[in-house]
């Protein structure tokens, strides 16, 4: 019984998430809760509007006025925290891309250390004709047979 209710589980979230991408597609990618917003703000006018004219100046209409400026300031705050929930949004977006800048140049620079190291001749192989011939001369100038090429300094070019 449980596994049917969990199959059912996510059938149901399956079909809200193409809900929801339907709905974030039909409104150009703005948030829903900003189109309703948008729509219901000039409604909500319009009737407190009517409301206000219908009552006489006492204590109803202050009531109202009282409750209205209620709504207003609920809906300023709802106003700066979705602000500092997008700028949060956006931050987070420019850490991610920070770290994955951050991770493809260390890649790269791993890459250009790999490149840089001096590679080991495999032992198991011949000597090629030009390590032979590097290897004879450096056992020529360690036994004395060869003197090392000199090293000019400044002074003897003059």
């Amino acid at each position: 019984m449980i596994k049917t209710d969990r199959k059912e589980m996510l059938g149901t979230l399956a079909e809200m998430a193409a809900e929801s991408e339907a709905s974030r597609q039909a409104t150009g990618g703005a948030a829903v809760t900003e189109i309703a917003a948008g729509w219901l703000t000039p409604q909500y006018l319009v009737s407190l509007r009517g409301q206000l004219l219908s009552l006489a100046d006492g204590p109803e209409r202050f009531a109202l006025l009282r409750k209205a400026a209620g709504d207003v300031v609920s809906l300023q705050l709802a106003g700066v925290w979705s602000g500092r929930l997008r700028v949060e949004e956006e931050k987070l977006e420019f850490l991610r891309q920070k770290h994955h800048d951050m991770l493809e140049m260390a890649k790269e620079a791993a890459a250009r250390a790999a490149e840089a190291t001096v590679k080991k001749r495999d032992l198991n192989q011949p000597m090629t004709e030009e390590e032979l011939k590097a290897c004879v001369e450096k056992v020529d100038e360690i036994f004395g047979l060869k003197k090392p090429s000199p090293v000019l300094t400044t002074d003897e070019h003059g």
